[in-house]
């Protein structure tokens, strides 16, 4: 992550528009009996900040594996609806293992995706978490080392970039469809087993740090972001301590409060490019 580059009107352009999004989706949730809570960075800031963290440039929710699924199904897909969700359920160029919410007419260039031929409409991230065994996380460490090898790969293909380890060169060779069956077909190892601990595969964050106590996260609670009320964790505390450490609340140094690498915004624009 780096420093921003955007202007004040720039960077409070973008949380309007990310917030209404996470309205949009709060009320579709509601209407089709969908569980999200706030995850990560917007956590956090609705537990610490009330809000936005005060550099943060982005939004995340989770979802459990079912209702994940189901959102993907329900929730329109299609580019030309006003908000529409992007996914590699949806769409094999996509690039990566959790879906994102774009609103259509907005645009965002971020330095990962400057030069490639992608969507760049504004969004918030929307992460799947799934069932796992109740022995540690070290003895499913293996798979969730090939998911993210798979991951990785095909990151790699979707965007056209060179790949710097061995095995995600291999996996590269692997047509995306292939490659995120095969995914999934391990992320859901679990699912219908009867364990009590989940975990999200596809944050920047160690896997390690994401295995979770069900009940730490179900059943979901109201929490305050931005002067409103949004799902959040039933745990939050377990989470945030898991991801950030037990200082969470404490503000980071000055150094570390650093953002996502957004060159521009414009809230009026559309670009699909791909």
């Amino acid at each position: 992550m780096e420093k921003s580059t955007l202007s004040k009107k720039e960077f409070n352009d973008l949380r309007e528009i990310q917030l209404e999004i996470l309205r949009n989706i709060a009320s579709f949730c509601k209407k089709n009996n969908i569980n999200y809570f706030l995850v990560a960075g917007t956590l956090l800031g609705s537990v610490r900040h009330k809000g936005f963290i005060p550099w943060d440039d982005d939004i995340d929710i989770g979802m459990v594996r079912s209702d994940y699924e189901k959102f993907l199904k329900l929730y329109p897909s299609d580019k030309n609806q006003e908000y529409f969700v992007q996914a590699l359920e949806n769409d094999s160029k996509y690039w990566l293992s959790f879906a994102k919410v774009r609103k259509k007419d907005t645009f965002i260039l971020e330095e990962e995706v400057k030069e490639k031929k992608v969507n760049k409409e504004i969004a918030i991230d929307v992460f799947p978490f799934d069932t796992v065994p109740d022995n540690g996380y070290q003895n499913f460490k293996p798979i969730a080392f090939l998911i993210i090898q798979i991951r990785d790969a095909i990151f790699h293909k979707n965007l056209h970039i060179k790949p710097s380890r061995f095995i995600t060169k291999i996996l590269k060779i692997f047509p995306v469809k292939f490659l995120y069956w095969v995914q999934k077909k391990l992320m859901l190892k679990y699912q219908n087993k009867d364990t009590n601990h989940l975990i999200c595969y596809c944050t920047p964050y160690k896997t390690s740090k994401e295995y979770i106590e069900k009940s730490a996260v179900l059943p979901v609670k109201n929490g305050e972001f931005e002067g409103e009320k949004f799902s959040i964790m039933n745990k939050p505390e377990v989470y945030l301590a898991n991801i950030y450490g037990a200082d969470y609340m404490q503000l980071p140094p000055l150094e570390k409060r650093v953002t996502h690498g957004i060159l521009k915004v414009d809230i009026h624009k559309g670009e699909q490019d791909e």
